[in-house]
Protein backbone atom coordinates (compact mmCIF):
# COMPACT_ATOMS: atom_id res chain seq x y z
CA UNK A 1 0.00 0.00 0.00
CA UNK A 2 1.21 3.31 -0.87
CA UNK A 3 1.48 6.00 2.20
CA UNK A 4 0.98 9.60 2.17
CA UNK A 5 3.82 11.49 3.24
CA UNK A 6 1.98 13.64 6.54
CA UNK A 7 2.71 17.56 4.96
CA UNK A 8 2.60 16.67 1.24
CA UNK A 9 0.50 15.31 -1.36
CA UNK A 10 0.70 12.31 -3.53
CA UNK A 11 2.94 9.25 -2.58
CA UNK A 12 5.58 9.41 0.33
CA UNK A 13 8.82 11.29 -0.08
CA UNK A 14 10.77 9.07 1.70
CA UNK A 15 9.85 5.34 2.61
CA UNK A 16 11.54 4.75 5.96
CA UNK A 17 12.88 1.37 4.97
CA UNK A 18 16.91 0.45 4.36
CA UNK A 19 19.67 1.07 6.74
CA UNK A 20 20.85 4.16 5.68
CA UNK A 21 20.78 7.17 8.00
CA UNK A 22 17.84 9.34 6.50
CA UNK A 23 19.68 12.32 7.80
CA UNK A 24 23.70 12.18 6.77
CA UNK A 25 22.95 8.87 4.39
CA UNK A 26 25.63 6.86 5.88
CA UNK A 27 25.28 3.46 5.72
CA UNK A 28 27.54 2.83 9.38
CA UNK A 29 24.15 2.21 11.29
CA UNK A 30 23.31 0.05 13.96
CA UNK A 31 20.00 -1.73 15.31
CA UNK A 32 18.88 -1.06 19.01
CA UNK A 33 15.99 -2.53 19.33
CA UNK A 34 12.49 -3.83 17.35
CA UNK A 35 9.56 -1.76 19.02
CA UNK A 36 6.20 -2.10 17.57
CA UNK A 37 7.44 -3.92 14.45
CA UNK A 38 9.82 -1.26 13.52
CA UNK A 39 13.46 -1.28 13.89
CA UNK A 40 15.10 1.55 15.57
CA UNK A 41 18.56 2.38 14.82
CA UNK A 42 21.08 4.73 15.45
CA UNK A 43 23.86 6.21 12.85
CA UNK A 44 27.03 6.35 14.37
CA UNK A 45 28.33 9.21 12.00
CA UNK A 46 25.72 11.92 13.17
CA UNK A 47 23.94 10.22 16.00
CA UNK A 48 20.57 10.46 14.80
CA UNK A 49 18.18 7.71 16.19
CA UNK A 50 15.33 7.00 14.26
CA UNK A 51 12.59 4.37 13.91
CA UNK A 52 12.79 2.10 10.21
CA UNK A 53 10.36 0.15 8.57
CA UNK A 54 7.07 1.88 7.48
CA UNK A 55 5.76 5.26 6.59
CA UNK A 56 3.97 7.86 9.01
CA UNK A 57 0.70 7.37 10.59
CA UNK A 58 -2.55 8.65 8.87
CA UNK A 59 -2.58 12.31 10.02
CA UNK A 60 -5.20 13.39 7.21
CA UNK A 61 -8.08 11.12 9.27
CA UNK A 62 -6.21 11.20 12.50
CA UNK A 63 -9.52 11.40 15.63
CA UNK A 64 -9.66 15.46 17.02
CA UNK A 65 -7.65 16.65 19.54
CA UNK A 66 -9.58 19.83 19.52
CA UNK A 67 -11.68 19.08 23.04
CA UNK A 68 -8.78 18.27 24.69
CA UNK A 69 -6.91 21.79 23.76
CA UNK A 70 -10.25 23.27 24.93
CA UNK A 71 -10.59 21.28 27.86
CA UNK A 72 -6.29 22.66 28.70
CA UNK A 73 -6.27 25.88 26.94
CA UNK A 74 -4.91 27.64 30.13
CA UNK A 75 -2.19 25.15 30.18
CA UNK A 76 -1.14 25.34 26.33
CA UNK A 77 -1.51 28.78 25.96
CA UNK A 78 0.81 29.37 28.96
CA UNK A 79 3.70 27.30 27.19
CA UNK A 80 3.08 28.89 23.83
CA UNK A 81 3.21 32.34 25.62
CA UNK A 82 7.10 30.71 27.19
CA UNK A 83 8.02 29.60 23.81
CA UNK A 84 7.22 32.81 22.24
CA UNK A 85 9.19 34.87 25.08
CA UNK A 86 12.36 32.73 24.26
CA UNK A 87 12.27 33.15 20.46
CA UNK A 88 11.58 36.99 20.50
CA UNK A 89 15.07 37.95 20.49
CA UNK A 90 15.59 36.87 17.20
CA UNK A 91 12.24 38.57 15.87
CA UNK A 92 11.86 42.04 14.58
CA UNK A 93 8.97 43.93 15.17
CA UNK A 94 5.79 42.63 13.46
CA UNK A 95 7.68 39.94 12.01
CA UNK A 96 5.71 37.27 9.21
CA UNK A 97 5.74 34.10 11.02
CA UNK A 98 4.76 30.75 9.92
CA UNK A 99 4.10 28.04 12.59
CA UNK A 100 4.87 24.89 10.53
CA UNK A 101 2.70 21.52 11.92
CA UNK A 102 0.46 24.24 14.07
CA UNK A 103 -2.04 21.89 15.66
CA UNK A 104 -4.28 23.82 17.89
CA UNK A 105 -2.79 27.18 16.37
CA UNK A 106 -2.59 28.51 19.94
CA UNK A 107 1.13 29.67 19.30
CA UNK A 108 -0.55 31.57 16.13
CA UNK A 109 -2.79 33.00 18.80
CA UNK A 110 0.04 34.37 21.18
CA UNK A 111 2.24 35.42 18.30
CA UNK A 112 -0.87 37.48 16.71
CA UNK A 113 -1.95 39.12 20.25
CA UNK A 114 2.01 40.28 20.48
CA UNK A 115 1.96 42.12 17.65
CA UNK A 116 3.38 39.60 14.82
CA UNK A 117 1.76 38.64 11.59
CA UNK A 118 1.51 35.20 12.42
CA UNK A 119 -0.47 31.88 10.29
CA UNK A 120 0.08 28.33 10.86
CA UNK A 121 0.05 25.38 8.54
CA UNK A 122 -1.08 21.49 9.46
CA UNK A 123 -2.37 18.49 8.04
CA UNK A 124 -4.45 17.36 10.79
CA UNK A 125 -8.43 18.07 9.13
CA UNK A 126 -9.55 18.76 12.90
CA UNK A 127 -7.62 21.79 12.81
CA UNK A 128 -9.83 23.57 10.66
CA UNK A 129 -12.41 23.14 13.68
CA UNK A 130 -9.75 24.68 15.46
CA UNK A 131 -9.39 27.75 13.36
CA UNK A 132 -12.84 28.53 13.31
CA UNK A 133 -13.26 27.59 16.90
CA UNK A 134 -10.24 30.61 17.93
CA UNK A 135 -10.79 32.79 14.72
CA UNK A 136 -7.44 31.92 13.69
CA UNK A 137 -5.72 31.80 9.87
CA UNK A 138 -4.60 28.22 9.56
CA UNK A 139 -3.89 26.56 6.42
CA UNK A 140 -5.33 22.89 6.42
CA UNK A 141 -3.57 21.06 3.90
CA UNK A 142 0.23 19.89 2.06
CA UNK A 143 2.73 22.83 2.70
CA UNK A 144 2.45 23.03 -1.53
CA UNK A 145 -1.53 23.98 -1.14
CA UNK A 146 -0.86 27.22 1.19
CA UNK A 147 0.77 29.29 -1.79
CA UNK A 148 3.73 30.47 0.34
CA UNK A 149 5.86 32.56 -1.67
CA UNK A 150 9.82 32.16 -1.58
CA UNK A 151 11.46 34.11 1.19
CA UNK A 152 8.14 35.47 2.84
CA UNK A 153 8.76 34.80 5.88
CA UNK A 154 10.95 35.85 9.14
CA UNK A 155 10.48 33.32 10.83
CA UNK A 156 9.18 29.65 10.42
CA UNK A 157 8.45 27.98 14.02
CA UNK A 158 7.53 24.43 14.07
CA UNK A 159 7.12 22.94 17.82
CA UNK A 160 6.64 18.91 18.73
CA UNK A 161 6.48 18.24 14.67
CA UNK A 162 9.96 17.16 13.24
CA UNK A 163 9.18 14.02 15.06
CA UNK A 164 6.56 13.10 12.90
CA UNK A 165 7.91 13.97 9.69
CA UNK A 166 8.73 11.09 7.18
CA UNK A 167 11.43 13.32 5.42
CA UNK A 168 12.85 15.89 7.70
CA UNK A 169 15.70 16.17 5.21
CA UNK A 170 13.22 17.40 2.31
CA UNK A 171 10.74 19.70 4.06
CA UNK A 172 13.49 21.43 5.88
CA UNK A 173 15.05 22.42 2.84
CA UNK A 174 11.91 23.41 1.66
CA UNK A 175 10.47 25.88 4.08
CA UNK A 176 14.60 27.07 4.15
CA UNK A 177 13.42 28.06 0.91
CA UNK A 178 10.04 30.00 2.30
CA UNK A 179 12.80 32.15 4.32
CA UNK A 180 13.59 35.27 4.34
CA UNK A 181 17.64 36.15 4.36
CA UNK A 182 18.30 36.35 7.47
CA UNK A 183 14.85 34.95 8.85
CA UNK A 184 15.13 32.15 11.42
CA UNK A 185 13.91 28.59 11.99
CA UNK A 186 12.87 27.50 15.17
CA UNK A 187 12.69 23.59 15.90
CA UNK A 188 11.23 23.55 19.52
CA UNK A 189 10.79 20.64 21.93
CA UNK A 190 11.25 17.58 19.93
CA UNK A 191 12.25 13.86 21.21
CA UNK A 192 15.67 14.68 22.12
CA UNK A 193 17.41 10.74 21.77
CA UNK A 194 20.20 11.68 24.02
CA UNK A 195 18.11 12.63 26.97
CA UNK A 196 17.73 11.69 30.52
CA UNK A 197 14.14 9.84 29.60
CA UNK A 198 15.75 8.08 26.75
CA UNK A 199 18.80 6.35 28.84
CA UNK A 200 16.52 5.53 31.68
CA UNK A 201 13.20 4.05 30.50
CA UNK A 202 14.59 2.65 27.02
CA UNK A 203 11.95 0.97 24.77
CA UNK A 204 9.27 2.21 27.29
CA UNK A 205 10.30 5.86 26.87
CA UNK A 206 7.08 7.92 25.88
CA UNK A 207 7.96 9.55 22.84
CA UNK A 208 9.39 6.03 21.31
CA UNK A 209 5.92 5.92 19.39
CA UNK A 210 6.29 4.91 15.88
CA UNK A 211 4.15 5.24 13.43
CA UNK A 212 3.15 8.58 14.95
CA UNK A 213 6.94 9.69 16.14
CA UNK A 214 9.99 8.58 13.60
CA UNK A 215 12.49 10.74 14.28
CA UNK A 216 14.69 11.21 17.57
CA UNK A 217 17.09 14.19 17.17
CA UNK A 218 20.46 14.66 18.95
CA UNK A 219 22.06 17.36 18.88
CA UNK A 220 24.64 16.61 16.98
CA UNK A 221 21.96 15.24 14.06
CA UNK A 222 19.67 18.13 14.52
CA UNK A 223 22.91 20.58 14.22
CA UNK A 224 23.97 18.82 10.94
CA UNK A 225 19.90 18.40 9.56
CA UNK A 226 20.38 23.10 9.91
CA UNK A 227 23.84 23.25 8.27
CA UNK A 228 23.24 21.27 5.63
CA UNK A 229 20.36 23.96 4.32
CA UNK A 230 22.93 26.55 5.01
CA UNK A 231 21.63 27.80 8.31
CA UNK A 232 23.70 29.12 11.44
CA UNK A 233 22.76 27.51 14.56
CA UNK A 234 22.14 30.17 16.89
CA UNK A 235 20.83 28.50 19.90
CA UNK A 236 20.67 24.83 21.15
CA UNK A 237 19.34 23.88 24.64
CA UNK A 238 17.60 20.23 26.26
CA UNK A 239 15.34 20.90 28.64
CA UNK A 240 12.62 19.24 30.91
CA UNK A 241 11.23 15.35 31.02
CA UNK A 242 8.78 14.93 28.77
CA UNK A 243 4.86 14.78 29.34
CA UNK A 244 5.12 11.32 30.14
CA UNK A 245 8.45 10.66 32.17
CA UNK A 246 6.56 9.08 35.34
CA UNK A 247 4.57 7.00 33.17
CA UNK A 248 7.26 5.70 31.36
CA UNK A 249 8.91 4.57 34.39
CA UNK A 250 6.07 2.67 35.91
CA UNK A 251 5.74 0.94 32.01
CA UNK A 252 2.32 2.61 31.25
CA UNK A 253 0.95 3.88 27.76
CA UNK A 254 0.90 7.29 26.19
CA UNK A 255 -2.75 7.52 27.69
CA UNK A 256 -1.86 6.94 31.64
CA UNK A 257 -0.56 9.70 32.14
CA UNK A 258 -0.05 9.93 36.16
CA UNK A 259 -0.96 12.52 38.80
CA UNK A 260 3.26 13.49 38.32
CA UNK A 261 3.39 13.77 35.21
CA UNK A 262 0.21 16.72 35.04
CA UNK A 263 0.95 18.29 37.96
CA UNK A 264 4.95 18.75 35.93
CA UNK A 265 2.91 19.97 32.70
CA UNK A 266 1.25 22.59 34.47
CA UNK A 267 4.65 23.32 36.53
CA UNK A 268 6.49 23.27 33.52
CA UNK A 269 3.65 26.10 31.88
CA UNK A 270 4.22 28.20 34.62
CA UNK A 271 0.36 27.82 35.30
CA UNK A 272 -0.55 28.30 39.65
CA UNK A 273 -2.87 25.64 39.09
CA UNK A 274 -5.65 25.46 41.67
CA UNK A 275 -6.39 24.23 45.21
CA UNK A 276 -3.94 22.66 47.57
CA UNK A 277 -1.31 22.35 44.73
CA UNK A 278 -1.50 25.89 43.93
CA UNK A 279 1.18 27.24 46.14
CA UNK A 280 3.23 24.40 45.25
CA UNK A 281 3.11 24.86 41.83
CA UNK A 282 3.74 28.51 42.13
CA UNK A 283 7.42 27.77 43.88
CA UNK A 284 8.29 24.88 41.76
CA UNK A 285 7.59 26.99 38.49
CA UNK A 286 9.69 30.13 39.73
CA UNK A 287 12.48 28.18 41.12
CA UNK A 288 12.60 24.20 40.72
CA UNK A 289 11.56 24.46 36.97
CA UNK A 290 14.32 27.09 35.59
CA UNK A 291 16.99 24.97 38.18
CA UNK A 292 16.52 21.96 36.76
CA UNK A 293 16.32 22.75 33.55
CA UNK A 294 19.21 24.96 33.52
CA UNK A 295 21.04 21.47 35.00
CA UNK A 296 19.36 19.47 31.83
CA UNK A 297 20.49 21.98 29.09
CA UNK A 298 24.00 22.11 30.89
CA UNK A 299 24.36 18.21 30.95
CA UNK A 300 22.95 17.75 27.73
CA UNK A 301 19.85 15.17 29.13
CA UNK A 302 16.80 17.29 28.95
CA UNK A 303 14.18 15.42 26.90
CA UNK A 304 13.19 18.38 24.87
CA UNK A 305 15.10 19.76 22.32
CA UNK A 306 15.29 22.72 20.76
CA UNK A 307 17.02 24.57 18.07
CA UNK A 308 17.24 28.07 16.33
CA UNK A 309 19.02 28.67 13.14
CA UNK A 310 19.86 31.80 10.77
CA UNK A 311 19.41 31.72 7.29
CA UNK A 312 22.58 33.13 5.61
Amino acid sequence: MTRVSPLTSGPALLQITGVGCPICHSDDTRSLLVHKGFDVRRCRRCDHLWADGGGAADYLNEPSLLDRFKHEEFIHRALMRKNLAFLQKWLPPGARILDFGCGSGLFVMEALAAGYDAVGLDLAGWVADAATHWRLPLHVGPLETAGYPQESFDAIVSIVCFEHLEDPVGITGRLVRLLKPGGILAVLSIPHSRGLPWLVTGERWWDLEPPNHLHFFSRHSLARLFRSHGLKVLRTRTTGVGTGFFSSLLGRGRDERTPLDRFQQQTNAGTEGTGTNGPIQWLASRVAVPLVNAALDLTNLGNNLTMVGRKG
